[in-house]
């Protein structure tokens, strides 16, 4: 898929809503991935600090509908990213691809703020993730 051409098509359904900051293609169709069932993750950051999906669900129903026509019919998945947690959005950031650009400003203080967010929580990720996996190792244990 090339990003140039959908940020081209995308543009005009996104200038839309004022409330949009910044809009980035992420997942399969970021790394060149995709395959045609595949969808199309969209992750949104908005104008307003620490709005989430709850602020604009009826927006984001809408701006649903209106990208389908654009996107041929493809399924989009909207992540509205200041809800999801800091490693995620992390990880979204390091393989996506802008699409949009409504607030360049808001958009250096969602990248900046994710990655010092990403790296203060990361020992703690850490932790849980290593008990995490030795639990399933105690419980793969027991059942042999």
């Amino acid at each position: 898929m090339d990003v140039t051409e959908l940020a081209r098509k995308l543009r005009p359904v996104f200038d839309l809503y004022p409330e949009l900051a910044v809009v980035y293609l992420f997942g399969s169709a970021a790394r060149g991935e995709e395959r045609s069932d595949s969808d199309i993750d969209l992750g949104l950051v908005f104008r307003g600090r620490g709005e989430t999906a709850l602020h604009h669900h009826r927006m984001l129903g809408d701006l649903g509908s209106r990208l389908e026509g654009p996107l041929e019919g493809r399924r989009v998945d909207l992540v509205v990213l200041e809800g999801q947690g800091p490693i995620f959005c992390l990880r979204v950031l390091c393989e996506a691809k802008l699409l949009y650009e409504g607030d360049p400003e808001r958009r250096v203080d969602f990248e900046s703020d994710t990655c010092v967010r990403a790296l203060d929580f990361r020992p703690t990720y850490e932790i849980a993730a290593r008990e995490h996996l030795n639990g399933v190792r105690r419980r793969l244990k027991s059942q042999r």
